[in-house]
């Protein structure tokens, strides 16, 4: 079986190998239940979440919490829909 795909459309074709896209990692230091949309570090003394927006076309968009959310994130008390409500991003 060969690892190539080809598509062929009535005006184009495509040839090729498919990729695989694996989840989202986070990175050191970040905290996400779902990396696929958002994710929230802190950085020096900030607090940063980023999430995807349908806005941006998919772009990443983020802005600075507060202490007392992060911890509200981490703990499950605060949601990451909630955020990006309060803060009009997403």
């Amino acid at each position: 079986m060969s690892d190539k795909v080809k598509i062929i459309g009535t005006d184009f074709m495509f040839e090729g190998t498919p990729v695989i896209l694996g989840e989202p990692k986070l990175e050191e230091g970040e905290f996400s239940t779902d990396p696929s949309w958002w994710r929230v570090k802190k950085v020096s003394d900030k607090y940063v979440f980023s999430c995807l927006s349908g806005r941006l076309q998919g772009g990443e968009m983020t802005t600075e919490i507060t202490k007392e959310e992060y911890d509200q994130l981490v703990c499950g008390e605060l949601t990451a829909d909630a955020v990006c409500l309060k803060y009009n991003i997403g």
